[in-house]
């Protein structure tokens, strides 16, 4: 296979007609690593897509002399999400069902990471230096290879560097308004002043009405998917009562509120989701 090039890249991208943002700093021979094969046009234009959607986003996010390196879409904790490896860190962006990003947005520094190989791995999951872990699912086999490498390739270069920056938590949160990092067990950015849902505020909400607290957040993939199953649960629990059967309807019923309860508590916990915009806004 014919090593690829930023003068290759760049012309296949001239020749397609494609034009990528000349704001962002793009790391073109491992963005596009692939110019032979099959329906290569189509893959390309497909993946400078999903690059050009994101793009005024990593312009607000990027930092100094940030420069990307590979893009790509899969399955993160329940959420499916674009994610961006940068010379730095990987950024994680959920998207919904029109795959537009929306918040939590959220980021790993590759010396966070205790084992990046685990990413291509049967059990595609990467441990944290805090104790925490991520999980990768539904990522093309080819791509877990090539977030493996390059974020392989990227660490080497840090540490070589001895560039190791200081964080409050291995993954990191960022303010969905400004795009700056809130510190652990903040719930106000200091850059902006946005205020973001505590995980008590939403934990509570779904006790009683479960979904209740995800549509606080706004996260609607997940909350319109727990609230169909509440639903369905809610209809075994009438059938439950109409047989005699009250402890079972009690039990579930319990059983299924405190699970949400739990679910939403962390998912706030380990996320910040916005609740209010600042004052000046």
């Amino acid at each position: 296979m014919t090593k690829v090039t930023p003068e290759m890249v760049r012309l296949k991208l001239s020749q397609l007609g494609l034009v990528l943002s000349p704001e962002i700093n793009y790391r073109l021979e491992t963005m596009f690593p692939r110019l032979d094969g099959i329906f290569l046009d189509r893959k390309i234009r497909k993946k400078f897509q999903q690059v050009k959607e994101i793009e005024p986003l990593l312009k607000a996010m990027l930092l100094k002399n940030e420069q990307v390196l590979f893009v790509t879409k899969g399955k993160i904790e329940y959420h499916e999400s674009i994610v961006v490896l940068t010379n730095l860190r990987m950024l994680c962006m959920p998207v919904n069902s029109k795959e537009v990003p929306h918040q939590p947005f959220w980021f790993i520094y590759y010396t966070q990471v205790v084992d990046l190989k685990k990413i291509d791995s049967f059990i595609p999951r990467i441990r944290l230096k805090d104790g925490g872990k991520v999980s990768f699912q539904r990522f093309q086999d080819i791509d877990r290879k090539t977030i493996s490498s390059v974020s392989l390739n990227a660490v080497k270069l840090l540490e070589e560097k001895g560039i190791d920056p200081s964080v409050s938590q291995s993954r990191g949160n960022m303010c969905s308004h400004c795009f700056e990092v809130v510190a652990k067990h903040e719930f106000e950015c200091d850059a902006c002043g946005a205020t973001f849902w505590e995980p008590f505020e939403v934990g509570i909400r779904s006790l009683i009405f479960p979904s209740w607290g995800d549509f606080a957040m706004k996260d609607y993939v997940i909350a319109y998917s727990k609230l169909s199953f509440t639903v369905f649960i809610w209809v075994g629990i009438a059938f439950a009562l109409a047989n005699g059967e009250f402890f079972y309807a009690v039990l579930v019923f319990v059983t299924t509120n405190c699970g949400d309860a739990v679910f939403t508590y962390n998912s706030a916990m380990n996320a910040r989701y916005l609740k209010q915009l600042p004052d000046n806004d």
